[in-house]
């Protein structure tokens, strides 16, 4: 077998047997296929998920693998069926939806031969669950989309079969999965007091943070007042670094205006990994430094004397 690279669109790694010479990119024709241009387009992640913060796999979308044909001239080898499956580690071929289909024609396009790939695609929502679980656990630093390997599927292959005797095949590298890790998750949060002198003051944050897929090493209060940003460093108050209340105190200069100073509150943290979220989960959070009363100018007391009364 050949070894080909296509670039972009397909996966990198071809294998085909036998040989189809690529004129561009996903196009098969010429003497070392047997009949006719075969188009194939494999989208690179075969399928998209989420990885949630309690570590549960949410299917988001599926791909298609689509094949076209066309034969041109006075001959005529009709393709009697496409199929698609993927190929696994010691147990029998998976297949999209659906595994084959029957064109009978010379000529198609790809909507004859369209296949979709859908979740899971073993059939095994606890296998693929626990593999994708563990691809975010192990992703690089400072990532939250990764393109995760199914361990137990091998390559993926396209077959054609002519009506009148052979078959054109082509094998793909393991498919990939297309993976969003949100690892962090905050449970709760208060700012206490949520109101303040004008003299300002202490605000105790506090953030209940979630991870059951990798440590929390540093939590974030984000203060946001008048477009400006000021971040307060939080501790680890209490429970653990996968689950665990961070706390903080934030000292609220004096407000030296008339109208009150509002502080909007979120949080951000950085897991293991050196991923940082800003967090979600709660509602909006926020304390206000009270302004001054405004002084209310003070009118003289008048101390003039009456008049004399004058004799009559």
């Amino acid at each position: 077998m050949i070894r080909a690279s296509l670039p972009t669109l397909l996966l990198a790694s071809v294998l085909v047997s036998p040989v189809w010479a690529g004129t561009q990119t996903g196009v098969y024709s010429g003497s070392s296929k047997h009949y006719g241009k075969t188009i194939v387009s494999v989208p690179g992640a075969y399928y998209y998920v989420k990885v949630d913060s309690a570590g549960n796999v949410i299917p988001l979308a599926g791909s298609k693998i689509t094949v076209a044909h066309e034969e041109t001239g006075a001959g005529c080898h009709k393709v009697s069926s496409v199929s698609a499956a993927f190929q696994t580690t010691g147990a029998s071929p998976i297949a999209p939806k659906p595994s084959r289909t029957d064109p009978d024609l010379c000529t198609f396009a790809s909507s004859a031969a369209t296949f979709s790939v859908v979740y899971p695609i073993t059939g095994s929502k606890t296998e693929e669950d626990l593999a994708l679980r563990r691809a975010c656990q192990q992703r690089p630093a400072g990532t939250t989309k990764i393109q995760a390997q199914l361990p137990q599927l091998t390559s993926f292959r396209v077959m054609l079969e002519y009506a009148g005797g052979g078959v054109d095949e082509i094998t793909y590298a393991a498919p990939m999965v297309s993976v969003t890790c949100e690892s962090l998750a905050l449970e709760s949060a208060s700012a206490t007091p949520t109101t303040l002198s004008p003299v300002g003051g202490a605000v105790k944050l506090e953030g209940k943070v979630s991870s059951p897929l990798l440590a929390v090493t540093a939590v974030r209060a984000r203060l946001s007042v008048s477009g400006k940003l000021t971040l307060v460093p939080l501790s680890l108050a209490s429970g653990t670094a996968k689950s665990g209340v961070w706390s903080g105190v934030f000292q609220a200069p004096a407000n030296l205006g008339t109208s009150n100073v509002k502080y909007d509150v979120t949080f951000e943290a950085t897991d293991e990994k050196g991923s940082t979220s800003i967090l979600t989960g709660t509602s909006a959070l926020s304390f206000t430094v009270s302004g001054y009363a405004p002084k209310v100018p003070v009118l003289p007391t008048s101390t003039a004397k009456p008049a004399p009364t004058l004799p009559h």
